[in-house]
């Protein structure tokens, strides 16, 4: 599995600080406004509450979380592809562990038969600061 490196971690986190409370920057691509809100999550994570979890993505805006989401519905193949772009372009990048708290469900998708990603807006600790972000659970096949 690959890691995000932590020099990009640390200019992520770097943008997520300056940022507005959104988390949004200045080059991220529109929302899509009409599209419906999730009101729940599926999966049924915990609202409000600070936890560490394992192998989920980082991303500075919310339209890159959901693109990558998006791709994950297509397959693997277009989730790895979508990770890799957004990866090198310092968008977005999986962290082995991560302390969250996620505050709002924002897009949910079924994968597959049984399987569910999502993007949530999020606190975020990075090194000692809560920062506003999104969190992409599901976004990558377990193997990649």
């Amino acid at each position: 599995m690959r890691r995000f490196p932590v020099r990009a971690i640390a200019a992520m986190a770097a943008t997520l600080m300056t940022a507005p409370a959104t988390g949004a920057v200045i080059d991220a691509p529109d929302l899509d406004t009409n599209r419906p809100q999730t009101a729940a999550p599926i999966v049924g994570h915990r609202l409000n509450v600070e936890m560490t979890v394992h192998d989920w993505i980082l991303c500075a805006a919310e339209p890159f979380a959901e693109t990558l989401v998006r791709a994950r519905q297509e397959g693997p193949d277009a989730a790895a592809k979508a990770y890799a772009a957004l990866e090198s372009a310092r968008s977005c990048g999986r962290l082995a562990e991560m302390q969250v708290i996620l505050q709002e469900p924002r897009y949910d998708a079924s994968i597959g038969a049984d399987g569910h990603a999502g993007v949530y807006g999020a606190l975020v600790n990075i090194s000692g600061a809560w920062a506003s972000g999104f969190v992409v659970y599901g976004g990558l096949p377990e193997d990649r």
